[in-house]
């Protein structure tokens, strides 16, 4: 609860894959608490929670994926929301993707205290720190603290 939210928007190469805008959750705790999202020209947002990928069929998944499902759901702008895959979720609509991102990790901050204790999490089974996101050009420095 104490940690600034932080969001930037990460320049993305022109038609490199449809991507059109990409936004990302600066944050110490990726495996915890990074989101990104960004939009493709041809289905709209996709929104990905780091943590979603380490479950499946239990308890604290079921509840991030559905209360990740019912934050994009609220956000203005979004239409529709759907399962991309296990830890994405694709936002038809006009929402701005810092909503989106805003959103998602709102529910990951909630929950952040039961992921970092989960042992898939802090078995060093996550992502790098330094993972390079999908359509960025350049990393983000923390901006827009609000």
């Amino acid at each position: 609860m104490g940690q600034p939210w932080y969001a930037q928007q990460i320049p993305s190469a022109s038609g490199q894959d449809g991507v059109e805008e990409t936004w990302s959750r600066l944050t110490d705790e990726p495996e915890a608490r990074a989101v990104e999202a960004w939009l493709d020209g041809s289905y709209g947002w996709v929104v990905t929670v780091w943590a979603q990928e380490f479950y499946r069929q239990d308890p604290l998944g079921d509840e991030l994926h559905e209360r990740v499902a019912c934050a994009l759901e609220s956000v203005d702008g979004a239409a529709s929301v759907a399962e991309h895959d296990n830890e994405s979720w694709r936002v038809t609509g006009t929402p701005s993707g810092k909503a989106l991102t805003r959103a998602a990790a709102n529910v990951v901050d909630d929950l952040a205290d039961r992921l970092r204790a989960d042992p898939l999490v802090t078995r060093g089974q996550c992502r790098s720190t330094t993972r390079a996101l999908p359509h960025a050009t350049e990393m983000a420095q923390p901006a827009d603290k609000d």
